[in-house]
């Protein structure tokens, strides 16, 4: 490993636990320009981990803020960026959060396209627990057009928790 991945992890490090210990002093926009500025640096460097983390750290402090729009959009990244460094479990994660903002701001077509994109992640991972949660969610979203298909995902959603 050359002395600059070694470093890698400890700019991440230090440039997300910066952030978010400014965001607890209540300067949400210091620290989402931090954020923004260590991403601009791993994207110079071409350091597509870095990007990746840093993605998700802004995904994350922008939900934290309240700006739902915005986090979607992040949450939306740091999916495809994670992705893209082999991370499959990361990825997944990062898509049930942004169907869970679009969910939250009552796009309800596009967090129920956000839902079943993200159970097929979890799908393809053997990971029931996430399989579980998207059914959920799905299942909260149809149930007023549906109310037999919202029960039928509830109770796959139940088997799946209780597995």
């Amino acid at each position: 490993m050359a002395d600059g991945d070694a470093e890698r992890p400890v700019a991440v490090v230090e440039a997300l636990a910066e952030a978010w210990a400014r965001f607890g002093d209540g300067a949400a926009e210091a620290a989402r320009s931090g954020l923004e500025a260590a991403l601009l640096d791993a994207q110079r460097r071409a350091d597509p981990i870095a990007e990746a983390l840093l993605l998700r750290g802004l995904a994350d402090l922008t939900r934290a803020a309240g700006r739902l729009d915005d986090a979607a959009r992040w949450f939306e990244r740091a999916a495809a960026a994670l992705q893209a460094v082999d991370a499959p479990v990361p990825a997944a994660d990062a898509a049930l959060c942004a169907a869970d903002v679009l969910h939250a701001q009552a796009l309800r077509e596009r967090a129920a396209a956000g839902y079943a994109a993200a159970q097929a992640q979890f799908e393809a991972l053997d990971d029931r627990l996430g399989v579980a949660h998207c059914q959920f969610h799905l299942a909260a979203l149809s149930a007023a057009a549906d109310r037999r298909a919202a029960e039928d995902r509830f109770a796959r959603a139940a088997v799946l928790y209780a597995e």
